[in-house]
């Protein structure tokens, strides 16, 4: 999600009387009530992972594994592994990551995107050629860590404009999905794809195609069967996840997009939390660090109670710090210095539960 669903969708939205009346009805949630185990994992971006230093990572890793997460997600940028045309791929700056991951017990899943410059200028995705280049680059990054990572993550965010490279195409898309799904599945029948996490965005504009409008065009297109899961982000800050308004991320995922999974046969097709966070910082609409850990608590509570939720990827795990006036420095855990906000301690006290069992394909 990032900063252009705030700054694009909800500005406006929130900018009523509702939000107070509906944020009052939120009452304090039991974290993991009674229901099936809940899996958390961190979302965190590669320059945030990789840090000042290699030891920073191998504690940045380490602390997830004390937290109980049980997933790491993160950036395995095309651009960085294949800055140019010709194939030669360059993943070494990956695999301290999957390594360290590896150690502590981390099941990773990759997100597979990230434009190089020679794809941007040369039609971009719409270019046969390109698509193409991209099922290279993901067979290629596949082949490189087979037996240690299973879990792909095809793009991230397609539905937006800034981060796809050009206007959303949920066709364009869905036909690089069914590419890649059959490539990947061909050569590693036991990896497991998720859809690109999409981008809650509650309506469709010019720079971005609204999430439900997205899931139907990737139905309408021949999308199902190509995916095990579908990616969704589900932010609804400075709302709770049980604020039932129709600009709320999770009443979009819950009421629309499950919806669609249902009538398109795919009821039974989990729904994966790929990202999710709220920022203790930065802007108008941040919220407070208690709120941030009642964010979480309740996303959990309806996690544990719905059998079609997947994981959740929080986002993320380390605040940048740096300018109060951006949202984007502050969704952490923990703060810039270190200092744990009340949401790791609940993030370590569900993730302990989580562990008790390794991460499965959760088909």
């Amino acid at each position: 999600m990032r900063r252009a669903l705030i700054k694009g969708c909800l500005a406006s939205l929130l900018a009523g009387p509702a939000l107070a009346q509906t944020r009052q009805k939120a009452a304090p949630a039991p974290a993991a009530a009674a229901g099936k185990r809940v899996e958390l994992g961190l979302a965190t971006p590669l320059q945030d992972l990789l840090g000042n230093s290699p030891s920073d990572m191998q504690q940045q890793i380490a602390d997830y594994a004390r937290l109980g997460a049980t997933w790491l997600r993160t950036d395995f940028w095309w651009d960085h592994i294949q800055p140019y045309r010709r194939p030669i791929y360059d993943f070494d700056k990956f695999e301290a990551i999957v390594t360290a991951a590896k150690r502590h017990g981390l099941e990773v899943l990759a997100e597979l995107h990230g434009m190089p410059s020679f794809v941007a200028d040369s039609g971009g995705m719409g270019f046969e050629g390109n698509r193409s280049a991209y099922i290279d680059y993901a067979l290629a990054t596949a082949r490189r860590f087979r037996g240690r990572i299973r879990y792909w993550e095809i793009w991230n965010e397609p539905n937006l404009q800034d981060i796809w490279g050009s206007p959303p195409n949920a066709a364009l898309y869905t036909r690089v999905m069914r590419d890649t799904y059959t490539a990947l599945k061909r050569e590693f029948p036991d990896c497991f794809i998720v859809s690109g996490g999409l981008s809650p965005a509650p309506e469709t504009a010019r720079d971005h195609t609204g999430a439900i409008d997205f899931v139907k065009g990737m139905y309408a297109s021949g999308g199902k069967g190509h995916f095990d899961a579908l990616g969704f982000h589900p932010y609804s800050w400075p709302l709770t996840p049980r604020d039932a308004v129709p600009w709320n991320g999770w009443d979009i995922m819950e009421r629309n997009i499950r919806q669609i999974m249902v009538e398109q046969g795919d009821g039974e097709k989990k729904i994966w939390l790929t990202e999710f966070g709220a920022p203790t910082d930065g802007g108008k609409n941040a919220v407070s660090p208690e709120a941030q850990a009642e964010i979480l608590r309740q996303a959990i509570d309806r996690v544990s109670r719905e059998p079609w939720a997947g994981p959740i990827f929080w986002y993320s795990y380390r605040d940048k710090g740096g300018s109060r006036t951006d949202t984007e420095n502050w969704f952490g855990l923990v703060g810039p210095r270190g200092e744990r906000k009340p949401a790791y301690d609940l993030f370590r006290t569900t993730g302990a539960a989580g562990r008790q069992e390794k991460p499965r394909p959760q088909r």
